[in-house]
């Protein structure tokens, strides 16, 4: 259905055709359909690569996207080399100005590959990384208590427990700021905490 849709699509503006060919991706997705995600945020980033600068910020997002999908399927390597071409646009766009959300996002993103392929010092400076923007940055509870609660998972994969509280305890007080107790990202956070102090107390 959603080849269907592309190809009906002949009349609407280039631009507006990457953007259906992103949407159809993001639902495949939702989906975990992600051989399918995967073609349309290609054909997307064909689209616009075509159209717009190769540092357009757009074109970032495109390699943004198609890394999570390869971070989706298990190819971290490519997932890797997508998440930094990604970062690697925002750096030019934003003269290497460290205080974006974007770069901030890309470096999390990078954060969570390195701490799959078990590359933990690489995950927790680019957490770092992460962190060092969003503390820049206004409204940033969200992308802030995500980090946090990455950089945590780490040091308890590390079995540093109390590093791990730290990060689950700085997690829990970001995202407490916009969610309820009976949120399931809070109530994870406090499982987690219950798991590491257990651990301590061996």
């Amino acid at each position: 259905k959603g080849e269907e849709l592309f190809s009906q699509s002949n009349q609407i503006s280039t631009l507006e055709y990457s953007k259906l060919a992103e949407q159809i991706a993001f639902t495949y997705n939702s989906m975990k359909s992600y051989d399918e995600a995967l073609t349309y945020h290609q054909k997307a980033l064909e689209i616009k690569l075509s159209l717009l600068n190769e540092s357009d910020s757009d074109i970032g997002k495109c390699y943004n996207n198609i890394g999570a999908i390869y971070e989706n399927i298990g190819n971290y390597n490519l997932s890797e080399e997508y998440y930094l071409k990604a970062t690697d646009i925002f750096k030019t766009i934003y003269s290497n100005d460290s205080i974006n959300e974007n770069i901030a996002i890309c470096y999390n993103n990078l954060g969570g590959i390195y701490d799959r392929l078990e590359q933990f010092d690489n995950a927790i400076e680019y957490y770092n990384k992460s962190i060092e923007i969003y503390n820049h940055l206004p409204f940033n509870s969200v992308g802030l208590g995500c980090t946090y609660n990455n950089l945590a998972s780490t040091f308890y994969s590390l079995n540093n427990y109390p590093q791990a509280i730290v990060y689950y305890g700085k997690a829990l007080n970001e995202l407490k700021k916009i969610k309820n107790d009976n949120d399931p990202t809070i109530k994870t956070i406090k499982q987690n905490i219950d798991i590491v102090i257990k651990e301590m107390a061996k």
